[in-house]
């Protein structure tokens, strides 16, 4: 996948630490000791797509560092298995939506999303816009509410084109 280079180049490999990695919502997360467990220890690119297909829902309750720290796995699973991930890169390009200035009840998602964009760099961020792009050609469904376009349309927009 084209992709794959990018984003490895653009991510280090280090060990992932869960001890305190999922926030405030992460008590909900039914699955958090399973997702610990296989990660811990291991590095983004040890994670099978499999397992980040079982676990597509637990960015939702990482904190941003932790979606930070797994965001590269979330992003080459969904790239390199996009007919096998089923929901999965809906759902990491959903994590990876800031919410409209004027949303409704957003302020908690608001800077949430602002907290996982400043804990990546400039070449994290290009990598990322150009993964949501391809997300969004993947997905065949041109509507604007498809996940990785409603990303596409906010804050990555700027971030195109230079990965």
């Amino acid at each position: 996948m084209a992709y794959n280079a990018p984003i490895t180049r653009e991510f280090s490999a280090r060990p992932l630490d869960l001890s305190a990695e999922f926030g405030a919502f992460g008590a909900s997360y039914l699955e958090a000791d399973s997702f610990r467990s296989g990660t811990h220890g291991r590095t983004w690119r040890d994670l099978d797509w499999t397992f980040l297909r079982a676990h597509h829902d637990a960015a939702h309750f990482l904190t941003p560092r932790g979606v930070a720290d797994h965001l590269p796995a979330f992003l080459t699973a969904a790239l390199a298995h996009y007919d096998d991930m089923d929901v999965a890169p809906r759902s990491i390009a959903s994590v990876l939506t800031r919410p409209a200035d004027d949303a409704p009840d957003s302020d908690d998602a608001r800077t949430r999303f602002d907290q996982i964009a400043e804990r990546l760099t400039d070449g994290q961020r290009r990598v990322t816009a150009a993964a949501l792009q391809e997300l969004a050609r993947l997905s065949g469904d041109e509507r604007p509410e498809e996940p990785a376009r409603q990303a596409l349309a906010g804050y990555w927009r700027e971030h195109l084109g230079e990965a």
